[in-house]
C-alpha cells in the first residue's frame, strides 16, 4: 500500500457550498487515483475547516510518510507567496518524519492554458448555429426559424428549441455555401431534408439552389412544409419545386379550417385551403406528396384526415404529439 498522501490546498470559504466543493474534488481525484495514494485529502487556508494541518493530520493517521500538497490557486498572491509556506513549515514541526512535496500552484501548471482553450473551444462549438444534423440516416437542414404558422404545439412557442438534442435557433440565417458546406458528402445520406424550426419554402430560392445541387450528387431531397408556399409567394412554386425536390411532408395537421386555424395560428387568411390546393399542385407537378396530422391535437380526427388524404390521393403519415424530429 502506498505511503504517499496527496493534499490539495485551497482558501476556504463563508459559503458552505464553495467548501463543499472542494471536498468533492478531492473526493474526486481519490477515486481517479485508485491506490496511487495512500489518501487525498484537503485542507484550507482560512475561514473553513479542516487547516491544513488538520488534513495533514489526517493524511499522517492514514499511514503517510510523504505528503504531495497541491496549492489550488490560480495565480502567485499572497496566501501562495506567504501563507501557504508558513503553514507547510507547521506541519513540518508538527510532524519531523513527514516528507513534504509541493508542486507549483494550478495556475502555473502547463495544462492550465490547453484546459482553458480547450473549455471556450466547446463553449462555441455549443453556441455555433446548427445548420444540419443527422437523423434516421438522412441529413436535416435548418434554414430558417420564420414561419407562415404559430402552431400551439411547436416546441419554439414552447420555450424551446431543441429537437433531439439539436439546438435550432438561429442567430442568422445561413448562407447557400454555409448550408452545402454543413451538408459536407451528400451521399453519406439517404436523403436531405428541408426542415428545422422554420418554413423552409420562406426561403425558395435558397433552397431551390442547395436542393439543386443536392441533387446533382445523386441523393434525394424531401422538404417538410406547412404547403403554404404558394399563398406567401402569389404564385404557383411547385413547377420549379418539382425540377429539385422528389418528396413533400406536408403539415395537414385537423381535418377542417376550424381546428386547423385553432392550433396552427396562420398569420395568412384561407391558409387550410392553400394548402390543400398545395398539395394536389404539387402532386400534378410530379412530387410525391405526404399529407401528417398530430395525433393527441385536441379536436384532430386523424381517420378523417387520412380520408383527405385519400380524396388527394397522396400519401398519409400519422405523427405523435410532442415527438419532433
Amino acid at each position: 500500500m502506498s505511503s504517499i498522501a496527496l493534499m490539495l490546498i485551497a482558501h476556504g470559504s463563508r459559503r458552505a457550498a464553495s467548501n463543499r466543493e472542494v471536498a468533492a474534488l478531492a473526493q474526486r481525484m481519490a477515486a481517479l487515483a485508485g491506490d496511487r495514494y495512500c489518501t487525498v485529502v484537503h485542507g484550507f487556508i482560512e475561514l473553513a475547516e479542516p487547516s491544513v494541518l488538520g488534513a495533514a493530520t489526517t493524511a499522517v493517521a492514514a499511514g503517510a510518510t510523504e505528503l504531495v500538497v497541491l496549492p489550488y490557486f490560480l495565480a502567485a498572491g499572497r496566501h501562495v507567496v506567504e501563507d501557504i509556506p508558513e503553514q507547510l513549515e507547521a506541519v513540518q514541526a508538527q510532524f519531523p518524519d513527514l516528507a513534504l512535496h509541493s508542486v507549483p500552484y494550478l495556475g502555473a501548471a502547463a495544462g492550465v492554458a490547453p484546459l482553458l482553450l480547450e473549455l471556450a473551444a466547446t463553449e462555441v462549438d455549443r453556441k455555433a448555429p446548427v445548420i444540419a444534423y443527422q437523423l434516421h440516416g438522412n441529413c436535416y437542414l435548418n434554414i430558417t426559424n420564420r414561419c407562415t404558422l404559430r402552431c400551439r404545439f411547436c416546441p419554439k412557442h414552447n420555450q424551446t428549441w431543441d429537437v433531439q438534442s439539436y439546438d435550432l435557433r438561429l442567430p442568422k440565417e445561413p448562407s447557400v455555401a454555409e448550408m452545402i458546406a454543413a451538408i459536407g458528402d451528400p451521399t453519406r445520406y439517404q436523403q436531405v431534408v428541408f426542415c428545422g424550426l422554420g418554413e423552409p419554402t420562406q426561403r425558395l430560392d435558397a433552397l431551390l439552389e442547395v436542393a439543386a445541387w443536392v441533387k446533382q450528387q445523386g441523393v434525394s431531397v424531401r422538404v417538410n412544409t406547412d404547403g403554404l408556399a404558394n399563398l406567401i409567394h402569389d404564385r404557383d412554386v411547385t413547377p420549379q419545386l418539382a425540377k429539385v425536390v422528389d418528396a413533400l411532408s406536408i403539415s395537414l395537421n385537423s381535418q377542417d379550417p376550424a381546428h386547423y386555424e385553432h392550433h396552427t395560428r396562420p398569420k395568412r387568411e384561407g391558409a387550410f385551403a392553400a394548402m390543400l390546393a398545395f398539395a394536389e399542385a404539387a402532386r400534378d407537378a410530379g412530387i410525391e406528396v405526404t399529407l401528417t396530422a398530430i395525433d393527441g391535437l385536441e379536436g384532430t380526427d386523424i381517420p378523417a384526415c387520412e380520408a383527405i388524404a385519400d380524396r388527394l390521393q397522396v400519401k398519409f403519415r400519422r405523427r405523435e404529439l410532442d415527438v419532433v424530429g
